[in-house]
């Protein structure tokens, strides 16, 4: 019995601390995975488009998610608005802003990428690669 009352105590002390970054977007309510494309779709040349992102800490329990900003761009045609708070605790998620204005016709691709303080590093840093359609 003092066994598994050990062994539940160490599971307990172990999760309290972990933090799990999800990034949302209301076209993308479950979520936007790292490594994943988003998509701003079709846009007329000569116009722009933004999306709001939001930064979540899905910690089951209260821990704070350290955000690495400012978060850039890799091209100039998808820039960041707005900036995320630079920490994110459990239940108070963060929002930025990326906006699209192309310069030329075609698909034009992009990425941004920031480090981040999830505890399983499997998203640190956490890209998202954009992409959309000019006409």
């Amino acid at each position: 019995m003092k066994k598994i009352a050990l062994l539940l105590f160490y599971f307990v002390f172990s999760i309290t601390y972990a933090q799990e970054i999800v990034i949302s977007n209301p076209s993308s309510p479950g979520g936007v995975p790292s490594g994943s494309t988003f998509s701003f779709g079709n846009i007329v040349l000569g116009d722009s488009s933004s999306e709001t992102f939001t930064i979540s800490n899905n910690s089951t329990f209260a821990s704070t998610l350290t955000i690495n900003t400012p978060i850039s761009d890799a091209n100039s045609e998808f820039t960041i608005t707005e900036q995320p708070a630079s920490s994110v605790s459990s239940g108070f998620p963060t929002t930025f802003i990326v906006k699209f204005k192309p310069s030329t016709a075609g698909t034009r691709t992009g990425q941004i990428s920031f480090g981040n303080g999830d505890s399983n590093g499997d998203e640190n840093p956490y890209i998202i690669n954009l992409t959309g359609t000019v006409t």
